[in-house]
């Protein structure tokens, strides 16, 4: 398997993670995670010589390893993956997501050869299997899931003060600068912003409500993490985020980008009574619709297929 490094904080490398321990426990396969550290343990995309070594790299490893199935999660080792089929392996690939107006959730619009190379990825590469965590057209929908039964015994803390939490990097693409603005406006008010995926219980047992600001996005898994702990949930318009949120009844969709409506909807959230009953929706939604047993029954069907 091809993909980001598992290693590292975020939505697609818990994926992964998730999705390789239960295709090796209960579906008895041998799954290896090859990323740029498989290379060099201290690789950095910042070094453009790095960079050039490792697509040399990927193409020797695609030409001479020996293994069933390759599965990128990533653009950049799904654009060698036809080196696999000429081999007469199957390939494919896991989109995360394709955002409003980005591919992947970065800079691949930029430029016009990224779109190209990108547009080529998605529509036209020999994939035997094409998935994806959120909808996208042409694509199998295999969705992100939740370990539910972490959050069952959560008991909620009271406080004085409305408590948001927010669970990201500080990437531009977060969002993160817009709700730290955001919360400023709203009185009696504060926010704990977590680092990435090092959030605890204790995070989400003190919070009132949660708030994914995001400029761009797939299908979130801290959004559903955030439902199944029972939180109400305010989300941009990205990615699948409205259709999971008012399909579940658990909390308000805001613009992206907008530091007034955002605001606007905290406050809102801060004193709208059904606020419980939203939490209640959102967590017996998850429990029903998104769990990384489900992801992985679709993944191992697609590996099966002829």
């Amino acid at each position: 398997m091809l993909n980001d490094d598992p290693l590292l904080i975020g939505g697609a490398p818990e994926h992964i993670r998730q999705i390789s321990d239960i295709l090796a426990t209960k579906y008895k396969c041998q799954v290896d995670s090859v990323t740029p550290l498989s290379m060099d343990k201290n690789f950095s995309f910042l070094k453009f010589s790095q960079r050039i070594k490792y697509v040399f790299w990927i193409c020797l490893f695609l030409m001479n390893s020996n293994y069933d199935i390759y599965h990128s999660h990533s653009f950049s080792t799904s654009l060698f993956l036809p080196l696999a089929k000429l081999r007469r392996r199957k390939i494919g690939i896991t989109v995360h997501g394709l955002g409003v107006n980005l591919i992947g959730g970065g800079i691949l619009n930029r430029t016009m050869l990224p779109i190209i190379l990108s547009r080529l990825i998605l529509m036209y590469w020999p994939f035997d299997f094409k998935l994806s965590a959120s909808s996208i057209p042409g694509y199998i929908t295999i969705g992100n899931g939740v370990n539910a039964a972490d959050f069952n015994n959560l008991k909620r803390s009271r406080h004085e003060t409305f408590n948001i939490l927010c669970i990201s990097r500080r990437d531009p693409i977060k969002g993160v600068k817009i709700l730290e603005q955001a919360v400023k406006l709203v009185p009696n008010c504060t926010l704990n912003l977590v680092s990435g995926r090092k959030w605890t219980l204790s995070d989400f047992s003190n919070a009132d409500c949660y708030v994914l600001p995001s400029l761009s996005e797939g299908l979130p898994i801290v959004l559903l993490e955030a439902m199944a702990a029972k939180l109400p949930v305010i989300a941009t318009d990205v990615g699948d985020c409205r259709f999971l949120v008012e399909k579940s009844s658990s909390g308000y969709i805001v613009n992206p980008g907008s530091v007034d409506e955002l605001a606007k909807a905290i406050e809102k959230m801060r004193g709208d009574r059904n606020r419980e009953i939203m939490g209640l929706n959102g967590h017996n939604y998850v429990r029903t619709h998104y769990t990384w047993e489900k992801v992985a029954e679709k993944v191992i069907a697609a590996y099966r297929a002829p």
